[in-house]
């Protein structure tokens, strides 16, 4: 698994999962451990869907979403997090997609 940085080296998948609450904060750290170590079959387990392209979200607590590809079934790289607010994350993410 790969997280995409900032050309600074900041990690923003994870300092936006510590800015979340307690609860939510575990499944996005759970999530991240399957992504690390799981299979193609622990992912299934979780609410995922198809973003657009070769993009894929996963949707965990109410509203927490993480963004990643999937390469050579077997390389997962996150490129961004975020809670949706209503209707905005789709007008949004159409901008960098």
């Amino acid at each position: 698994m790969s997280i995409c940085k900032t050309l600074g080296g900041k990690n923003l998948i994870i300092e936006f999962i510590n800015s979340l609450s307690s609860k939510e904060r575990a499944e996005g750290f759970v999530i991240l451990e399957i992504l690390e170590n799981g299979t193609l079959e622990d992912l299934q387990k979780s609410d995922i869907k198809h973003f657009s392209g070769k993009v894929w979200e996963i949707i965990f607590g109410k509203f927490n979403r993480l963004f990643y590809v999937l390469r050579n079934n077997d390389s997962f790289y996150i490129l961004h997090g975020c809670k949706k607010q209503k209707n905005l994350l789709k007008q949004r993410t159409e901008i960098w997609l």
